[in-house]
């Protein structure tokens, strides 16, 4: 596979390779946090306590995502329509993508049944909940009806996708360098909802690690802002305190990377970001499945870490086919649709597709993955 970073900061088609790096390593945290089952099936020492860990991968994401929509407007003063553009192509990018990975996890599921000793939901049960579950997941209301996910860890896509209708919503309002002061206690307010209503179906509970992603944005374009400094301090503070000292560890490690982070990234993480939606999206279905046939035969002891090797190799492989003719297509298609134009400062046209290309790739994440 050839996944060929252009530059380390490539502001002309809008993308930033480094965060692809950073993405990249989220993947692959939490890829192999399932591979091993939180580190459950590996012999105890250094490399299962990591693995359990990998979790701290959706706190990543969650920085990240938030980062995306103040850096893709920045500077450039847009109205409702430009951020509904931007809505569009967004969900053009995750759902069909997401509606074929739940088909895979349907068919993979079934031909597991098909195999003597399994252990799993009966056909009957499984079917019905999946039928029932795949057309509420295409609204992302799952969690708020109390129905299952085809695929776990989906729930964090809802997540996502109440941000950025939320963020889509304030941008407008919420110029990422002017009226500093509004940006500042909108952020400040949203942390302290974040404390206020702790139920986990709702974005609400996750504000502070996405307002710390917007302060990164905030601080990568006016460095000494104080505001921007002080707001990454109360959202990894209030991340603490929800979610505890890894995940605000791994968020602020997340937030240096993105406001300090110049260098040229290696090629190999520039390409896991590319394709991270995709792995995030099969992984489990995939990987796991391997992992969990697979140990029927493999005793525990080392092999069990080859075992995960393989599952996690596989799931990069197949995520690698998943990204060429399935995601792909809808990354250009949405290039094509919902087209626009906003206003830089100079008063000239700036391409929407040009403004959103930034937000290529997926978040992930899941603290409860």
């Amino acid at each position: 596979m050839t996944l060929k970073p252009s530059s380390p900061t490539n502001i002309s088609s809008g993308r930033l390779d480094s965060l692809d790096a950073v993405r990249g390593l989220a993947a692959l945290a939490v890829c192999w946090f399932h591979m091993t089952h939180g580190g459950k099936i590996l012999p105890a020492g250094w490399i299962a306590d990591a693995s359990s860990l990998g979790h701290l991968g959706v706190a990543v994401f969650f920085v990240l995502s938030g980062f995306v929509i103040p850096w893709s407007l920045r500077n450039k003063p847009v109205g409702m329509g430009d951020c509904g553009r931007f809505l569009g192509k967004r969900m053009l990018r995750l759902q069909p993508p997401f509606a074929a990975a739940c088909i895979l996890a349907i068919l993979l599921n079934w031909g597991s049944m098909q195999i003597p000793g399994y252990q799993g939901t009966l056909p009957n049960t499984y079917l019905q909940t999946a039928f029932s579950s795949f057309a509420f997941d295409q609204l992302y209301v799952t969690t708020l009806l109390g129905r299952e996910w085809i695929i776990v860890v989906a729930w964090t896509l809802a997540i996502e996708v109440q941000f950025y209708m939320i963020a889509g919503f304030l941008a407008p309002k919420l110029p990422p360098v002017r009226n500093s002061w509004l940006l500042f206690w909108t952020l400040i307010l949203a942390c302290t909802v974040g404390r206020l209503i702790p139920i986990e179906s709702l974005v609400f509970r996750f504000l502070p690690l996405f307002c710390l992603g917007w302060a990164s944005a905030w601080l990568r374009m006016v460095p000494r802002q104080w505001m921007g400094w002080v707001v990454a301090l109360i959202s990894t503070g209030t991340t603490c305190w929800i979610h505890g000292w890894p995940t605000a560890g791994a968020a602020g490690i997340t937030f240096s990377a993105i406001v300090a982070v110049r260098g040229i990234p290696p090629r190999i993480l520039v390409g896991l970001g590319t394709i991270s939606y995709s792995l995030y999206l099969i992984h489990v279905p995939l990987g796991g499945r391997i992992v969990n046939l697979g140990s029927r035969w493999v005793p525990e002891g080392p092999g069990r870490f080859l075992l995960s090797m393989v599952a996690m190799i596989g799931s990069i492989a197949a995520a690698w086919l998943f990204w060429r003719w399935v995601e792909r297509p809808f990354h250009e298609l949405s290039k094509r649709c919902f087209v626009g134009h906003c206003r830089n400062d100079a008063g000239k046209a700036a391409s929407f597709d040009t403004v959103e290309e930034v937000a290529v790739g997926c978040p992930v994440v899941s603290d409860k993955v």
